[in-house]
């Protein structure tokens, strides 16, 4: 049969999980490991933001784009940039208190 170890062993054993639990605690571990899963949790909400502001991103791209080949955007553009009106249109121009106009 094996031979039980004795009581140095014990000791010894007791030593380094005391020397654990105080190293542990003077360096704050739980309270790192707290810091540490925080610091994880907002990193991956970060992405998450990202991803989502990405998407954003790629639809109005696409939807610039298709404004590009739009001809009803492009003549509303045309218009607004020069300042023209079709045959028989009346422009009326309202100018409210404090606004002033863009040229």
């Amino acid at each position: 049969m094996g031979r039980c170890p004795g009581i140095g062993y014990w000791l010894a054993l007791t030593a380094a999980v005391g020397a654990c639990g105080l190293y542990a605690w003077r360096k704050d571990l739980p309270g790192r490991y707290e810091e540490y899963q925080r610091s994880e949790q907002e990193v991956h909400e970060l992405r998450e933001e990202w991803r989502a502001h990405q998407k954003r991103r790629d639809a109005l791209e696409e939807r610039i784009d298709g404004l590009e080949h739009d001809p009803v955007e492009l003549e509303a553009a045309i218009r607004r940039t020069r300042r023209m009106v079709r045959e028989g249109e009346t422009v009326y121009r309202v100018e409210l208190p404090g606004e002033s106009e863009e040229d």
